[in-house]
Formats: structure tokens, C-alpha cells, sequence
């Protein structure tokens, strides 16, 4: 599965919804220091993992500057204004 299926803008407001709800629930919680350092750290963990994912915005100027530099060119010169493009180009839903 890639992460863009999760790329809906219905189910990303829910998401969001639901996190706003559930917001003064979470804070009446009495967790130790401990468990929120493991929360972070399962977090961290799948931050790092999705954004090693395909699906990402940048993707395709990713593998163009990487083509870029394998061939011995500037890839720099893909991502200037000049040429239409910057770092991350906006992407429809």
C-alpha cells in the first residue's frame, strides 16, 4: 500500500476531527514521563518510515536529479524558476 491512497482530503479531515475531539481527553490522562518518551520515540519511528515510502510530493524530481547526477550533470539547473520548477512542486489531490 502506498501512502498516497492515504491522500484523501474527506478521510485527512476526519483525521483531524477526530484528533481535535479526542484532544482534552488525552490531556486528562495521567501518563508517566516514561511512556510519553516511547509514544515520541513509536512516532519518530513512523515518521521515518513514511517518508522512505513512494508516494511522496517530490518524487519525481527526486528520481530526475538523481538520474541528473548520475549522469555527470548539473542537477541543480532541474529545480531552477527558470526551467518552471522548484524543490517541491504543489500536487493536486
Amino acid at each position: 500500500m502506498s501512502l498516497s491512497t492515504l491522500n484523501h482530503p474527506p478521510f485527512i479531515a476526519a483525521l483531524g476531527a477526530g484528533a481535535h475531539a479526542a484532544f482534552p481527553h488525552l490531556q486528562g490522562l495521567s501518563l508517566s514521563y516514561n511512556t510519553l518518551r516511547v509514544v515520541n520515540l513509536l512516532s519518530y519511528g513512523l515518521s521515518v518510515y513514511s517518508v522512505s515510502q513512494p508516494g511522496r510530493i517530490d518524487g519525481e524530481q527526486a528520481k530526475n536529479i538523481a538520474e541528473a547526477k548520475q549522469a555527470g550533470g548539473n542537477e541543480m539547473r532541474l529545480l531552477s524558476p527558470e526551467q518552471g520548477r522548484t524543490l517541491v512542486t504543489p500536487s493536486g489531490w
